[in-house]
């Protein structure tokens, strides 16, 4: 038999410490007058600061144990000792007139044949014995366990704290750093990049192995000033510092102009680019620049995977009260288990470029931390040896961060 609560009673409350229901009743007092009542209110008023104790240690601990109060009902007037017990919402609460042992109230919890039965199974996982304690020691040993792990789990939550402060003060240093070091390597690779294309235009009798050495470094020096562009916008996102000036934009015009930007690429590979507008007129209230920045790595990505004689599709319409602007290409295909990494920071596909063209692996990243900073979102859908679609979804009407 298990051990019952001598002299006591069982009681189902809410978690504000309504009793609902009666489980069990050894004694004197009539279920009726504990139902509808707030569990606090059962004890004279010094005392009800405990039974919130308790009710609070039970809904954050998920179990409370051997409170001592004194209950004042209908002139009966008793002491008790109080154990709780969390089940999803609700919880169990034991009154009993003896310090009843810890294995032996579970055991009587365990003995009520109700619905809560299998949750409290779930949640105590605790072996008990079937058999009365021997000696109160038993109970003050799995009390003082019981202590022992909770205060090592606050001692983790307290360290972790700690450490996540100290990893975000290590992650704005980083950022900062990252920032001002890209900011001074810019200068001096834009002078570097404009010097050779001023040679490039105006050298006359340069031989032609001179020309290749300054065409090689005009090459190299516009790649280092699109990787210091990527890792300043990068750090520029990472520390939420992103500004935006927003103002309402013609799509059409908007992205027809962005697209004769990239013309001449795509001319180098003979691959066309067509826009779609499925939705003539259309306005969006965007910051110009930023929306620029993220079609254009749209469209460049398009050229650099697609092959020689293919078409890029630029796609615009609206759906509900959203505008999709779209990406297509005729190009080799991203594999589905690239697809989940493909946003993440300098993240390299197995895909290569069609053309030889490098990559810094910012791009995607930069362009959905845009995309979502406009409180759009941004998918790909891809299938290999057919081509990639991206498709930004953005509000008609949007309420941006000036």
């Amino acid at each position: 038999m298990m051990q019952s609560v001598d002299r006591g009673v069982i009681l189902t409350c809410d978690r504000s410490g309504m009793i609902l229901a009666v489980e069990k009743n050894n004694t004197s007092i009539p279920d009726d007058h504990f139902k509808g009542k707030l569990l606090p209110e059962l004890a004279p008023p010094h005392e009800r600061g405990m039974i919130m104790s308790l009710i609070a240690e039970t809904h954050s601990s998920d179990a409370s144990f051997g409170k001592m109060v004194h209950f004042d009902i209908e002139n009966v007037k008793a002491k008790f000792f109080l154990s709780s017990v969390r089940l999803g919402e609700k919880m169990m609460v034991v009154a009993s007139q003896t310090r009843t042992d810890f294995k032996a109230f579970l055991g009587e919890m365990m003995s009520i044949n109700n619905e809560q039965t299998n949750e409290l199974r779930r949640r105590i996982k605790l072996q008990y014995s079937p058999d009365p304690p021997k000696s109160l020691e038993v109970n003050n040993i799995d009390l003082q366990e019981f202590t022992r792990l909770n205060n090592e789990l606050v001692n983790m939550q307290r360290e972790l704290a700690r450490k996540n402060k100290q990893l975000t003060h290590l992650n704005e240093e980083k950022n900062r750093f990252l920032g001002m070091a890209v900011h001074d390597l810019r200068n001096p690779l834009s002078v570097i990049l404009s010097s050779a294309e001023i040679v490039l235009e105006e050298a006359g009798d340069i031989s032609e192995e001179g020309r290749l050495f300054l065409e090689r470094i005009s090459e190299l020096a516009g790649f280092m000033f699109a990787i210091v562009d990527d890792l300043l916008d990068f750090s520029v996102i990472e520390s939420g510092r992103v500004t935006l000036k927003p103002e309402d934009v013609d799509l059409s015009r908007f992205i027809t102009r962005t697209i004769g930007l990239q013309s001449a690429i795509a001319q180098r590979k003979n691959i066309n680019i067509l826009l779609k507008e499925e939705t003539g007129g259309l306005h969006c209230f965007i910051d110009g620049r930023r929306m620029e920045q993220v079609l254009t790595n749209l469209l460049v990505n398009a050229i650099k995977f697609s092959f020689p004689g293919t078409v890029v599709t630029v796609t615009i319409k609206k759906v509900d009260e959203s505008v999709l602007i779209s990406v297509e290409d005729q190009g080799q295909g991203i594999p589905e288990a690239e697809l989940k990494s493909l946003f993440q920071p300098f993240v390299k596909m197995s895909v290569k470029p069609t053309g030889g063209e490098k990559s810094t692996g910012l791009g995607l990243m930069i362009v959905k931390k845009i995309v979502e900073s406009h409180s759009g979102t941004i998918t790909c859908e891809s299938t290999v040896g057919v081509g990639t679609r991206f498709t930004i979804r953005l509000p008609v009407q949007s309420t941006l961060p000036m």
